[in-house]
């Protein structure tokens, strides 16, 4: 999905659309994505609070940097459904890039060292999740390296997490007890 906030009076301009790739496209792009946690809690409240502020002040940085991300962000949309999975992989390194000039505290030494084990065994974009500083981090692989990005990020402390995409969202059911 591909969501574009308009900014209204109510705050209700949220814009969301299902982005209509083909099967094999999203088969590929499951494969390719590694999800880990890095072990390092984070300080989300601070690093939001302080983006929060940077962007009310208009911070030259600030807008900079989330102006960046919302262009990066439609850059992989449009890679995503012209099927370069490589191209849209790379925009994540962006991302990150411009995520870190929002707060200090968006990076430190353990996620750089899982960032740069990462890109070694092959892959070619990544970013942490949310706010930064911690948490879970995402890479997008070259073709058939995630399985030595995997390998070298459990290595190094690293949880790495099994995912599928789900397509259908949650289903309640009632077991019928006839």
């Amino acid at each position: 999905k591909y969501m574009r906030h308009w900014p209204r009076a109510d705050m209700r301009g949220i814009e969301v659309d299902v982005l209509p790739l083909p099967p094999a496209v999203l088969c590929e792009l499951q494969k390719s994505l590694v999800v880990c946690y890095s072990g390092v809690s984070r300080p989300a409240g601070a690093i939001l609070h302080k983006v929060a502020r940077g962007f009310e002040a208009r911070d030259p940085v600030v807008m900079e940097g989330l102006q960046g991300m919302s262009a990066a962000a439609e850059e992989i949309r449009l890679h995503l459904l012209a099927g370069r999975l490589q191209a849209a992989g790379r925009e994540l390194s962006r991302i990150w890039e411009l995520h870190k000039t929002l707060h200090s505290d968006v990076t430190n030494d353990r996620i750089e060292e899982l960032y740069g084990i990462a890109t070694e065994q092959g892959a070619i974009g990544g970013r942490v999740c949310g706010a930064g500083g911690g948490g879970t981090m995402l890479f997008h692989c070259a073709p058939n390296r995630e399985f030595a990005v995997k390998q070298a990020l459990r290595a190094a402390g690293a949880t790495v997490f099994d995912f599928s995409f789900d397509l259908q969202g949650l289903f309640l059911w009632q077991a019928d007890d006839t």
